[in-house]
């Protein structure tokens, strides 16, 4: 018989996790962001570690972490924006510190 689930249970495993554009570096960053002029928040659903960053890197995306979804009158972000960099541009090297494409899919 498997231990009957409970809302605790579900709402540890049940989380969210978000990438906040950076909405005053838009226009500096050029055809990075292209697409995404009315979109503040992306979902992502991973978890990023801080980083240091060399002074005059550009971060247009940061990190929203992970909040419970279940039960829904707890579903909120308990921390809208971070300093936790999603993006790093520097030049024309850009860097993910994460692995996008396997939560995309």
């Amino acid at each position: 018989m498997r231990p009957r689930r409970t809302s605790e249970d579900h709402a540890a495993q049940s989380v969210h996790s978000y990438l906040r554009l950076t909405p005053e570096l838009r226009s500096r960053v050029g055809p990075v962001l292209r697409g995404f002029d009315e979109t503040e928040i992306l979902p992502f659903g991973g978890t990023l570690g801080s980083m240091r960053l060399d002074p005059g890197v550009m971060t247009p995306l940061t990190f929203i972490p992970p909040f419970p979804v279940y039960p829904p009158e707890t579903a909120w972000m308990r921390t809208p924006t971070t300093d936790i960099p999603a993006l790093v541009l520097n030049g024309r090297t850009a860097y993910l510190p994460a692995d996008i494409d396997s939560r995309y899919g």
